[in-house]
């Protein structure tokens, strides 16, 4: 079987759509598993053992639509599991006539189109369960019941179906120091959630001890972003727009630590057994709950619950998560355990 997964968002979400992933394949013998998601997680895909083959978003929407169609017409595709709404693709899907399509829609409901579109069939994917709110990667399992497997893993067992293989890269390893900790420091999200206060990791940076060798990754947009870290900071190593998807993976591999907001390297970091510390908003949507790291060294902090985040409301909690807290947690669990 050709089974097509359509996710054209992020880093982290692609990761925790690795288990279901996986599940196809043990589930369904000789399955071909092709991914179409955007360029730019093309290294993460390919770094997967789950996924046979990588079709680009971007470059499949520059296509004309007939041309788009008849292009993964051939591809013989059995059925396609829309992960992420996509008016586009789903169209593109109708038009191939791909026997099976499983589309997003807004209320969590997921309908299965056949060929015959008075046809369909219901699979409920909603985060809450009789054992509580389901992570993100466990919601994403649900599409296991179109293939009429009932399959779900517990959240501690997801970190086994989150493999990723790593591939090393001498840029990155020369500019790790052993007689330091190496310490990633990823401050962005590219506005997906809430953040920490620029000027708390402004702070954090400051406070850090000298045999901490910093590491700042993320986007060129967010390089200007905060860019007055970089000023401030001149210990610090810029890899802002540096790093490809493989060296991404290397340097979160071989780095001693991660500190983040609830991002696609804290999320990959933490798949790869590298300590992480997340730094968490409490609204339900994108609380730990939901979205926390998964992996075998993982802690977190969240920001309060207010009355707002309880209404599910963006808040200014965030900046309650204090220097000092994160700090020394840094110190007591990371420094002191390190053995240069």
């Amino acid at each position: 079987m050709h089974i097509a997964l359509a996710r054209s968002d992020n880093m982290g979400d692609l990761l925790f759509s690795l288990p279901l992933a996986a599940s196809l394949k043990k589930h369904i013998p000789n399955t071909k598993i092709t991914l179409i998601a955007r360029n730019y997680v093309k290294d993460i895909a390919d770094a997967s053992p789950y996924i046979d083959a990588f079709l680009s978003h971007e470059n499949l929407l520059k296509m004309q639509k007939e041309d788009a169609a008849n292009y993964l017409k051939k591809l013989q595709i059995d059925s396609m599991l829309i992960l992420k709404g996509n008016e586009n693709i789903l169209q593109l899907a109708k038009k191939a006539q791909i026997p099976h399509i499983v589309s997003h829609l807004k209320n969590y409901f997921w309908y299965v189109l056949t060929l015959n579109p008075f046809k369909f069939k219901i699979v409920n994917t909603n985060f809450k369960s009789k054992k509580g709110t389901l992570h993100f990667a466990q919601k994403c399992l649900k599409f296991l019941h179109f293939y009429n497997i009932d399959s779900m893993l517990e959240r501690d067992e997801l970190n086994a179906y989150l493999k990723l293989n790593v591939r090393n890269s001498p840029k990155v390893l020369n500019l790790l120091e052993k007689k330091k900790f190496n310490l990633v420091i990823h401050l962005g999200t590219n506005g997906n959630t809430s953040e920490w206060p620029l000027d708390q990791f402004d702070s954090l940076i400051q406070k850090l001890p000298d045999d901490v060798n910093i590491f700042l990754t993320g986007s060129l947009d967010e390089k200007k972003k905060f860019s007055s870290i970089l000023k401030a900071h001149t210990k610090v190593i810029d890899l802002f727009d540096k790093l490809n998807g493989t060296e991404l993976l290397c340097l979160l591999k071989n780095a001693d630590g991660l500190i983040a907001n609830a991002t696609g390297p804290l999320h990959l970091a933490a798949a790869l057994n590298t300590r992480v510390l997340g730094l968490y908003p409490s609204r339900p949507t994108v609380n730990i709950e939901r979205w926390g790291p998964i992996g075998a060294s993982i802690a977190t902090i969240s920001a309060p619950v207010c009355v707002l985040s309880e209404k599910n409301k963006k808040c200014d909690c965030m900046k309650k998560i204090t220097v000092k807290e994160v700090l020394n947690y840094i110190k007591d669990n990371w420094l002191e355990a390190k053995k240069f």
